[in-house]
C-alpha cells in the first residue's frame, strides 16, 4: 500500500495539485475499486490541549498527595518519585498504542481517538482517585499561554 501525506502547511494551491497528482497517480496503477480514507490528525491547539491536560491531572494527583506508584499501579506502568505531565503522557501513550496501535500522539486523529482514550483515561481518574480534569478548551490554553492555569 502507498501512503501519501499533504502538509496542513503548504499552500492551498499547492494542496490542490498535490491531491489532483495523487489522484491521476492511483487512477493510473489501479485497474479496480478504489476507497480513499482521510484521516485528520490533530490540531498544535489539539496537541497543546492534550499537554496542558497532561499537567492538570499530575498537579491535581500530586495535590491530593496520592503516590505516583498507586497511580503508576492503576494504570500499570513503572515507578516514579512524583507524578509529573510526562509520566502521564506515557500512561496516555500506553493506552492509545494498544487501542490504536501507535507510539505518537501525531497520528491520532481529532476528535473520535482522542476523545476514546480521554474518556476511558479520565474515567479511571475519577473511579480511582476522585479526579476529573475536563479537556482544556480554548481559554484554558490562553491562561496557559499567560502562565496561568487551573489545574482543577
Amino acid at each position: 500500500m502507498k501512503k501519501y501525506f499533504i502538509s496542513k502547511n503548504e499552500t492551498e494551491d499547492r494542496k490542490q495539485d498535490r491531491v489532483n497528482n495523487i489522484v491521476i497517480d492511483i487512477v493510473k496503477k489501479f485497474d479496480s475499486d478504489i476507497e480513499i480514507t482521510i484521516n485528520y490528525h490533530r490540531t498544535t491547539k489539539q496537541h497543546n490541549a492534550l499537554h496542558l491536560w497532561f499537567s492538570q491531572v499530575a498537579d491535581a494527583l500530586n495535590e491530593k498527595g496520592i503516590a505516583p506508584d498507586v497511580v503508576l499501579d492503576v494504570f500499570k506502568t513503572g515507578t516514579q518519585l512524583q507524578t509529573t505531565p510526562e509520566m502521564i503522557k506515557n500512561i496516555w501513550k500506553s493506552y492509545q498504542k494498544q487501542m490504536f496501535g501507535t507510539d505518537t500522539t501525531l497520528k491520532l486523529n481529532r476528535h473520535e481517538q482522542i476523545d476514546i482514550i480521554f474518556d476511558i483515561f479520565n474515567l479511571a481518574l475519577g473511579e480511582k482517585f476522585g479526579i476529573h480534569i475536563p479537556f482544556p478548551d480554548k481559554e484554558s490554553l490562553k491562561l496557559k499561554q499567560k502562565g496561568i492555569y487551573n489545574n482543577v
